[in-house]
């Protein structure tokens, strides 16, 4: 269970909300966040991992940001790629298992990846010689490749064509099914749609609205209509 209390961020020289009193609880659920741009839904993320810190309550399990185990149980993928571009491609993913004081005979969990991300002949070209596409499907993976439960990822998909977008909508299930609670980003409703259980729509920076995506029939519709939107 992963549950924020009263999550409020505010931009302090300008006095502007970010964010203003979020209420969450989920739990074994791929939870889908959809909002307009600047709405501020990298800042919710930032909050609930503690890289901004106010006046709130969030866990994990029970556990607080400030605890380890709170921390070996999440990874975050900004919707940047901030990679160590000197690295290979396989350092990079052996440096997300270690980093996570995984076994090193985890070789062939790294040599499954690159064959299924069709990057093994770049394996050991520099990330700074990867094209746009290949740095975000590499970065999917390096948030997911320690098998955390508490998975995190802003806009995971931007930058993929449209044979990535699927593979990277299949991976996203495959977590689903082994029980671990994602939270995404996104603008492009038809992922929704697809892949989450429950929808969640912040507007003017409050929580407007929390549906579960099975009882939404035209969710392009419902969601304009939800942030008043006439076109």
């Amino acid at each position: 269970m992963l549950k924020c209390e009263n999550v409020s961020y505010q931009y302090s020289k300008k006095q502007v909300w970010w964010i203003k009193n979020i209420n969450l609880s989920v739990f074994n659920e791929c939870f889908w966040i959809i909002w307009g741009n600047w709405a501020g839904k990298s800042t919710f993320l930032k909050c609930i991992l503690w890289l901004l810190q106010y006046d709130w309550s969030i866990n994990i399990e029970g556990f607080s940001p400030q605890d380890i185990e709170f921390k070996k149980k999440i990874w975050f993928m900004p919707e940047n790629t901030y990679l160590y571009k000197h690295l290979t491609g396989y350092e990079y993913l052996e440096f997300s298992l270690r980093f996570y004081k995984k076994d090193k005979d985890e070789k062939n969990r790294i040599e499954e990846v690159l064959n299924k991300m069709s990057l093994y002949e770049a394996k050991n070209k520099k990330l700074s010689s990867y094209s746009k596409g290949m740095l975000q499907r590499i970065w999917v993976w390096g948030a997911i490749i320690h098998q955390p439960k508490y998975i995190f990822l802003d806009e995971p998909m931007s930058w993929l064509d449209p044979i990535w977008r699927h593979i990277i909508r299949e991976i996203i299930k495959e977590e689903k099914v082994k029980k671990n609670t994602i939270f995404i980003n996104t603008h492009i409703l038809s992922d929704v749609k697809e892949l989450c259980d429950r929808v969640w729509v912040i507007n003017k920076w409050e929580l407007i609205e929390v549906e579960k995506t099975y009882k939404i029939d035209n969710i392009d519709k419902w969601f304009l209509n939800k942030i008043d939107i006439k076109l």
